[in-house]
C-alpha cells in the first residue's frame, strides 16, 4: 500500500497519496523538526539595481567585528527598487 501511495504521489502528483505517505511517515516518527532554523544562505544580488544601493549594501560599518549585520538595512534598499517576484529569485539562484 505505501509502494502504491509513493509512486501515485510521485508520479501523478497524487495529493491524497502524498498526504497518506507523510501522514505514515508521522505516525512512525520518521520526520523530525528542524533543531534550530538555517544561519546561512545564498543571496544573488540583482545586476539592474542602481550603484548607490549596491554601494550602501556593501559598505559595513561593523566589519572585522564581532558585531551582527544588520539584514533590515538591506533589505529596505532592495525592496524599494525590486518586485516580490524579482526578489524571490534572488535566494539561492531560483530562476
Amino acid at each position: 500500500m505505501l509502494r502504491q501511495n509513493v509512486r501515485k504521489s510521485l508520479i501523478k502528483k497524487c495529493v491524497t497519496s502524498m498526504k497518506r505517505v507523510l501522514g505514515e511517515a508521522e505516525k512512525h516518527k520518521l520526520i523530525k523538526r528542524r533543531s534550530s532554523l538555517p544561519r546561512s544562505g545564498v543571496f544573488v544580488v540583482p545586476k539592474d539595481l542602481p550603484e548607490d544601493v549596491r554601494r550602501r549594501m556593501f559598505s559595513d560599518p561593523h566589519a572585522g567585528t564581532e558585531k551582527a549585520i544588520s539584514l533590515w538595512l538591506i533589505w529596505a534598499l532592495i525592496v524599494k527598487h525590486l518586485s516580490y517576484d524579482r526578489l524571490l529569485r534572488c535566494f539561492n539562484g531560483r530562476r
